[in-house]
């Protein structure tokens, strides 16, 4: 808390008045950058349509502002990937886990025929595509990769499995297997 009153210009005893505890000061502050992170998700989820024929520019609009704000305040990641932060059961991996979520489910519902069968493909892609992810945020981190670049790896990745996904769903409506 000293470094924290120090760097911040207010006192330990200021800071213990309006937090409590340092646990709470943090749960706060990570409260604020999951805000912030998602609020930026959302603007690209609602600004990007899914397009079958490119799923690596519809990954991409969702991964970039997570990517773009990793490059802006690394040692927010940090926190929001935590596994030991506060508000556990939120953080970096949800966001990730939901924004991939929301995307797979917007492309199953380009597929009327198959909306339960592409929604079950979707549901069970979302926690091995959001682990490659998070394991290449924390690359970015741990190396101090280009994060426009990481994004961009990510992206390809990630939009050619969305792509061979969406392909195998259309051959089980054309009556493949």
């Amino acid at each position: 808390m000293s470094q924290i009153a120090q760097g911040s210009g207010t006192t330990k005893q200021t800071l213990y008045a309006h937090f409590g505890t340092k646990d709470a000061l943090l749960a706060q502050l990570f409260d604020r950058e999951y805000a912030r992170v998602w609020a930026a998700v959302e603007s690209a989820v609602d600004s990007t349509p899914y397009d079958p024929d490119d799923a690596t520019a519809f990954i991409r609009k969702r991964i970039g502002p997570i990517y773009a704000y990793v490059a802006e305040h690394p040692y927010i990641l940090r926190l929001l990937l935590d596994p030991n932060r506060p508000n556990s059961q939120r953080g970096g991996q949800s966001i990730v886990n939901e924004t991939i979520r929301i995307g797979l489910l917007e492309m199953a519902s380009q597929m009327p025929v198959l909306d339960e069968v592409a929604g079950i493909v979707a549901m069970t892609s979302v926690s091995m595509v959001a682990a490659a992810v998070s394991a290449n945020m924390k690359a970015v981190l741990d190396t101090g990769a280009d994060s426009a670049m990481a994004a961009e790896l990510t992206s390809v990745f990630v939009g050619a499995g969305v792509s061979a996904a969406h392909a195998l769903i259309c051959s089980w409506g054309a009556g493949g297997s």
